[in-house]
Parts: C-alpha cells; sequence; structure tokens
C-alpha cells in the first residue's frame, strides 16, 4: 500500500484525468485563470505514473475513459490509501456509476459540459477540504508524539481528568461494571490502532457524534461501514475464512449442554454447521423487530425505524432458549428521522454544533448536545411527539453528498423545507413566523458569548446560524440501536441467569446488554463490536488476550 506523504507548504494541484484533450484543456484553462496549478492527464494510467502525491489538491475525473476507467482509478486511489477528494465527470446515462462512485467516497459529481462556475466553486471546496485534511494530520501527529511521551500512570491521570470521572464513578452514572468500562475503554484505541494497520484509514479529526456527549467518533474515509466490511472481510479471506451470504442463522446447536454449531437456511436449505471450537454470536440488535420492541420496550411502539433491516434479533431469542440471560433489553436509542406516517427523514443532525432542535412554537426545548436518551425523552414527552431540525446553508454544505441528495429528495415528498430567510422557513414548517425568527437570533447570540440558557456546552457553541438559505426537517425519533441483549463475562462468554459460561459459546456488538448502560460508551456502536470480537475469537481459540 501506498502512504501519502502530503506536503502543507507546497501549493495544492488540480489534477484533470480526461481522454478528450478539448474538453481537459478547457477545463484547465479555466482554473487556471482562476489561479490554480494545474496538471494535465490523458489517461489513469498517466496520472498514476507521475502525479505529486506530496501535494494537496483534488482531482477532477472523466468516469469513462479507455483502458482505466474513472471508477477503476478510484478503487485503485482507495486501495493506495490516497485522499484526494474527486470531482467526477458524469456524461448522459451515467447516473448509476455516478452513485456508486459516490458511495465508494468520492466528494460530487456533476453532468457535461460543466459550468465554468460551478468547476471553479467545487474545486475551491474540495481543495479546502484536503488542505484541512493535510493540516489535521499534522496537528494529530504532533498530539499523538506528545502522548508518546507520556508514561502509563501520567496518561491514565489525563484520561480521567479529561473525562472528569473515576472508573467507578463512571460505572454507576452507566449502570454497568467497572472491568466492563476498563476493557471497553482501554481496549478501544488499541483496536482503532489495529484496524488501521489492516488498511482501514480515518479523517483525522475527531468529531461530536448526536447524543454522544463527547468529541470521540473516528469518521471512516469511506462511507456507509464500506471501509470496515472491505478491510475485514479481506483481512478473513487472506486468513482462508469462508464467508457466506444469503444464510440466515436460525438456531444453535448443543450436545451434552455445549453449543455445537447453528442451524441455517441456506438460499431456502436447511443446513447445521458444525463449530470445532466454538459459536460466536455477532448477529446485532432487534431495532427493526416490532414484535420484539413490544415485548421488552414497549415505551418506543410505533417509532419508525433507522436500523439496519438485518436487526431483527432473532438470535438474542434463540440464545436465550437455551438458557442465556439476557439483560437492558428495555434501553434503545433513537435518532432523528421520519415521523410516524411520514416516509423519508433528511440528517440534518449529524453535526452537534450546526443545527437546532425546535418545537412547535420555534422554541428550542432542550440542548443539542444532550445524550441520546434525554433527547428522545424531550421528544417524546411534546404533545406531538416530534420536533423540527433547522440549519444554515453552511451547515448543509458540510454534510456529505448522499445526505445532501437526500435531503433534496425530502423536500420533494414534503419531509423537509429550504428558504431564503428564517421567517420564511418558518412559513413553510409551519411555525411561528416571529418564535422562530428570535430563536435563531437568541442562539447566534450564545455562539458569540459563549453561553446557552439550555446549558450547551462551550465546545458545541461553534456555528451561528447565518448563511442562506436555511433547511428544515421533521425530528421524529426512530430507533437506531438497542443497547440490550445476552450478557456476557469479561472473556466474552455468554453467561446464563447464574453467571456461569455457556460452554462454546461468545457474543459480541448489538447481540449483547450490559456493555454500554443507559448510553452508548462510544462515538457509536462499532467499538464494542470490534473490542469484543476479537477478545471473543482469541478466546475461543484458547489464545490469551
Amino acid at each position: 500500500m501506498t502512504m501519502e506523504n502530503l506536503n502543507p507548504k507546497l501549493n495544492p494541484l488540480v489534477r484533470i484525468v480526461d481522454d478528450d484533450e478539448r474538453v481537459r484543456q478547457s477545463e484547465a484553462f479555466v482554473l487556471r485563470l482562476s489561479g490554480w496549478d494545474v496538471k494535465e492527464y490523458e489517461s489513469a494510467e498517466r496520472f498514476l505514473e507521475s502525479d505529486d502525491k506530496e501535494r494537496c489538491g483534488c482531482l477532477v475525473l472523466d468516469i469513462r475513459m479507455p483502458g482505466l476507467s474513472g471508477i477503476e482509478l478510484q478503487k485503485e486511489l482507495i486501495r493506495q490509501g490516497r485522499t484526494i477528494p474527486i470531482l467526477f465527470l458524469t456524461g448522459h446515462g451515467d447516473l448509476d456509476m455516478a452513485v456508486a462512485a459516490l458511495k465508494r467516497g468520492a466528494a460530487d459529481f456533476v453532468q457535461k459540459p460543466i459550468r465554468s462556475e460551478t468547476l471553479t466553486e467545487s474545486v475551491k471546496r474540495l481543495v479546502a477540504w484536503h488542505e484541512a485534511v493535510c493540516r489535521k494530520r499534522i496537528e494529530a501527529k504532533a498530539a499523538a508524539d506528545k502522548l508518546r511521551t507520556l508514561t502509563p500512570k501520567e496518561l491514565e491521570i489525563c484520561r480521567e481528568a479529561a473525562s472528569g470521572l473515576h472508573n467507578k464513578e463512571i460505572a454507576e452514572k452507566l449502570g454497568v461494571t467497572e472491568q466492563t468500562v476498563k476493557i471497553h475503554r482501554w481496549n478501544a484505541t488499541p483496536m482503532l490502532r489495529w484496524l488501521e494497520s489492516q488498511g482501514m484509514k480515518f479523517m483525522p479529526s475527531v468529531t461530536e457524534a448526536y447524543g454522544a456527549e463527547w468529541p470521540r467518533a473516528h469518521k471512516p474515509l469511506m462511507p456507509n461501514g464500506e471501509g470496515y466490511i472491505r478491510t475485514l472481510s479481506n483481512r478473513a479471506s487472506a486468513l482462508g475464512a469462508e464467508i457466506r451470504t444469503g444464510t440466515a442463522a436460525v438456531a444453535l446447536l448443543q450436545s451434552d449442554g455445549r453449543v455445537t454449531g447453528v442451524r441455517v437456511n441456506d438460499r431456502g436449505t436447511l443446513r447445521n454447521l458444525n463449530a470445532k471450537k466454538g459459536v460466536i454470536l455477532s448477529s446485532g440488535g432487534f431495532g427493526a423487530n416490532r414484535e420484539m420492541i413490544h415485548r421488552f420496550a414497549p415505551k418506543y411502539d410505533g417509532l419508525t425505524t433507522n436500523a439496519a433491516p438485518g436487526s431483527t434479533g432473532e438470535m438474542i431469542l434463540e440464545a436465550e432458549k437455551i438458557g442465556s440471560s439476557l439483560t437492558d433489553m428495555d434501553r434503545i436509542l433513537c435518532n432523528p428521522g421520519a415521523p410516524e406516517g411520514r416516509t423519508h427523514h433528511a440528517r440534518f443532525h449529524m453535526i452537534v454544533d450546526q443545527f437546532i432542535l425546535v418545537n412547535h412554537q420555534g422554541r428550542r426545548f432542550i440542548r443539542e448536545d444532550a445524550h441520546r436518551n434525554q433527547l428522545t425523552d424531550a421528544v417524546l414527552k411534546l404533545p406531538e411527539r416530534y420536533a423540527y431540525t433547522v440549519i444554515d446553508d453552511r451547515a448543509f454544505r458540510n454534510l456529505s453528498i448522499l445526505m445532501q441528495k437526500e435531503a433534496t429528495l425530502a423536500i420533494e415528498t414534503g419531509d423537509a423545507w429550504c428558504a431564503d430567510t428564517v421567517p420564511e422557513l418558518a412559513s413553510l414548517m409551519g411555525l411561528p413566523k416571529g418564535n422562530l425568527a428570535r430563536t435563531v437570533e437568541q442562539y447566534n447570540r450564545s455562539v458569540k458569548t459563549r453561553q446557552d440558557p439550555l446549558g450547551k456546552a462551550a465546545s458545541a457553541l461553534k456555528s451561528p446560524i447565518l448563511k442562506p438559505p436555511f433547511w428544515g426537517c421533521y425530528a421524529g425519533m426512530s430507533t437506531l440501536y438497542t443497547l440490550g441483549g445476552v450478557r456476557i463475562s469479561p472473556q466474552a462468554r455468554v453467561l446464563t441467569a447464574l453467571g456461569k459460561p455457556i460452554p462454546g459459546l461468545w457474543a459480541a456488538g448489538e447481540v449483547t446488554g450490559g456493555v454500554h448502560g443507559v448510553n452508548r460508551l462510544g462515538g457509536c456502536g462499532i467499538p464494542d463490536g470490534l473490542v469484543f470480537g476479537r477478545i471473543a475469537g482469541l478466546d475461543a481459540a484458547g489464545i490469551k488476550s
């Protein structure tokens, strides 16, 4: 794998890769008039041979070319670990390919012929993003170098001081054991480093995810989980593991009290898969199973769901059948989503410091950086059981291209709105014009003074809502992540009600309970699945971790 060595002291470079010389030269001419350094390439192969990897910038890339296509070049750059943002230029009929490119991390795509102002504005935005990546990498390296000079004891003191709590206090707050807190916390960073050693790429900055309470989320370069799947599946395949898709586990097999395998539905045929050393459950939660929600967490009856379609929880029930103890089954995390009866949702809540949450009177009613349970309870206590999210255009442009396109679709279906002024937005949303305008003005003053009457932290009061157009959407509560499941030991062994391990059975991820408490320990649900998944694998193999 080729690693980037970006040098922020060098002027940024715009690369144009297009086999059409006339188009290539025209684009280069426009960009040079705007003051950019430009390098032209007639093919993807030529670009790979001679590109200067030290220079930040962006890549303007034709999607269809002889030899390596634009899509194939994007895949190669991902394989090499390059972070250069890509603006795809597409012809008529290339929409499906362009969408696929976006899912693999492309910054944007525009249909040919591209207008001069669109080209220059897109290049300006992408280069600024890449320069920020370069700066943050250097800052992160400097911080990491400083941390490496600390002794383990000094590092422990720093972490406790940063959180303001001791392990026992964290355990009491979250309702989990001190041992679980230690295992999860102290293995999360080593797991991140292990992922990076396998080729996983993350953005250099740490962000605060919705409901996470602190900036602690590491965002992958590849969106929608593709980076994790690609990295881990490639590693598993290299080790000789067989990955079976279209094969649903339906029951656990036992012999003399020990779990010896699973029964699966292999595309309509029931088969038994035997395990030599054991079975590790990693089948996810039950956020998409309305019957299980009604049984275990009726408080969330009737809510829509943002959970993955496969989060149906059957293997939790199968583990219960053979004696597993279940815990925290009434605890569910929600995200803003479509209210009951609506069809689409816009994700305007993704960046905590850039949105406000308002009720039907157009007033804020809770700090937006509260943890998920507090936000969920506040919204569900409203008479209508849903609220609204409001952002400005700067926050909208900070969303991914896919999220921007989701928002555009939500506007078409009446699930989101956009207007040039706040009063106009309020009118479209059916809110009192004066109230929403005053709310935005008051919030902007809070950003300026770094003091919020609702208690939003100063670190989350960064972005006033000033730049038109202004955007709004419904903020109902949708089930996202179930905190309950099978109870496990520190070795990830599935436990009975008496606290004894079920021989041959381990579990990790959202299928487990007792790992988080009332809110996720990490910024998302991925760390515990990886941490306890690795612990389970080592323990099942008889390797001391």
